[in-house]
């Protein structure tokens, strides 16, 4: 399975990029992150990212392959 199919399912998409490019996120971006860690869970991945007392940061090889992506 891919990344993409991954944010897809999750609706994360939005947050992810927020994060990337070091914008604030909602509680609902939060939801969806969270979301995106159920996915990858549950397709064997490790989670894609940390979400830790209402912060969250993406693991580095996501940010990786978003920079390779665009």
């Amino acid at each position: 399975m891919k990344f993409e199919t991954l944010l897809d399912q999750s609706s994360s998409e939005s947050a992810v990029q927020k994060l990337a490019h070091g914008g604030d996120v909602t509680v609902e971006d939060l939801a969806a992150l969270g979301q995106l860690n159920f996915a990858a869970f549950i397709s064997g991945f490790e989670p894609a990212v940390s979400l830790w007392k209402g912060s969250a940061k993406l693991d580095p090889r996501i940010l990786e392959w978003l920079s390779n992506d665009t």
